[in-house]
């Protein structure tokens, strides 16, 4: 009895399977005539598991740490102390994602406690029944919806169509700010010329340089353009400039299409004419004036003015077809027109006339008449190539005596020397 009290004050109290092991000397007695019997601990007869055994009915509520049950006992070398939880391992999830019936593990009650056995289809009722499921929770947004389209950039086509009215007046009035600011900068009490602005912005660029070097190392890393982002955006920038201009070259100035050809020619002398009489100032607000206002008014009246322009066409060009003009009469009046150009005006105006009146006669030709034509003009062009090269052999074997003349070491012609001096030295 001491020893228990002693046990009780360390381990606090003593359950009663345990103390009666300890007072009771038949249950003592009774022990070791179950280890006379021969059995091993794995032979050894157990009874049913969760069976009640007399007092020992609350031998799980009542389980210490430090107390092992009772040598011998049926529940001995089997019980876990924490059984009881096993029952509610699921209770947390949601009913969509706890196991199937036939892999949980079932919990039968056992004098007030709960040991783990086997699942069976009863004891998976009772266990389903025991264990309460907590609401489950409401899942998060799926994040894979339909995905969301940015909006479409505006072109310079919407902006000089007015088709986004507040970007195309934000920009009209920006350009009409920087062509007058400019304009007056240049017409001040210290003209500003092209090469001097250019100096100036230069030089307003290298002193922000000079205190971001002073400022800080981070800031002046990032004024370095060479392998930056911005310059090799600029870069591809250039080449998608370099690309499209190229495509632009041979769309319409290629002279591929004959009538494409003549409209650019009859354009562009008209932008001589234009130039000759305006001043760059003058000709560059018309034409941002123009590029603004004319393709809008082209579509807001394209009904009318293609009316109009058809009309003129057939006033013209249409009724010279109507009349079947034979090629050479076409030819005499287009010669007397150019003899009219080349008396009135200057020499480059001849020549833009001569320019427009071939591309006007080659939309006369036929296609197999300019076949013909390449093929007496094809001999020619090897004549001319050859010709060429040899000039460009000699011109370069004279730069190269000159550059050695120059030099020190004198000269190192490929031309043997013709004068009598030369032979006789």
């Amino acid at each position: 009895m001491a020893n228990n009290q002693l046990f009780e004050q360390l381990l606090g109290p003593i359950s009663p399977i345990a103390k009666d092991a300890r007072d009771d000397d038949s249950v003592s007695l009774r022990h070791l005539q179950q280890e006379n019997t021969g059995y091993t601990a794995q032979s050894r007869p157990r009874a049913a598991f969760g069976a009640v055994l007399g007092d020992r009915a609350n031998l799980q509520s009542n389980f210490e740490f430090g107390r092992p049950a009772a040598k011998g006992g049926a529940l001995g070398g089997d019980f876990k102390p924490f059984a009881a939880l096993s029952s509610q391992q699921y209770t947390a999830q949601t009913p969509s994602a706890a196991p199937t019936p036939a892999s949980v593990t079932a919990c039968t009650d056992v004098g007030g406690g709960a040991t783990p056995m086997s699942a069976t289809p009863s004891s998976v009722g009772a266990a389903s029944a025991a264990a309460t499921p907590l609401p489950a929770s409401t899942p998060a947004p799926s994040l894979s919806g339909a995905p969301v389209t940015a909006a479409p950039r505006t072109s310079w086509g919407d902006v000089l169509l007015w088709r986004d009215p507040l970007s195309s007046a934000f920009l009209f009035a920006l350009g009409l700010g920087v062509y007058f600011t400019a304009a007056w900068a240049m017409r001040g009490g210290a003209p500003v010329t092209p090469t001097s602005a250019v100096a100036y912005l230069l030089l307003a660029h290298l002193g922000i340089n000079f205190l971001r070097f002073f400022c800080s190392a981070r800031w002046h890393a990032a004024c370095l353009w060479e392998g930056s982002a911005s310059a090799d955006a600029a870069a591809e920038a250039a080449v998608r400039m370099v690309r499209r201009a190229s495509a632009l070259h041979d769309a319409y100035l290629s002279s591929k299409d004959p009538h494409v050809t003549l409209a650019v020619v009859l354009s562009l002398w008209t932008l001589a004419w234009l130039g000759s009489a305006l001043s760059a100032n003058q000709l560059l607000l018309l034409g941002y004036l123009g590029a603004f206002f004319v393709p809008a008014l082209y579509v807001a009246n394209r009904t009318t003015i293609d009316a109009g322009l058809s009309a003129l066409h057939h006033a013209t060009l249409g009724r010279i077809d109507a009349m079947e003009m034979p090629r050479t009469t076409r030819l005499l009046v287009l010669l007397a027109g150019l003899l009219t150009l080349l008396v009135c005006t200057t020499w480059a105006q001849f020549a833009i006339g001569a320019l427009a009146a071939a591309t006007y006669w080659r939309t006369t030709l036929a296609p197999a008449e300019i076949e013909a034509i390449r093929t007496v003009a094809e001999p020619l062009t090897h004549d001319v190539t050859a010709s060429v090269r040899k000039v460009r052999a000699r011109l370069s074997v004279v730069l190269d005596d000159a550059r050695a003349m120059c030099s020190t070491a004198g000269p190192a012609s490929r031309t043997a020397p013709r004068t009598r001096k030369a032979h006789a030295g």
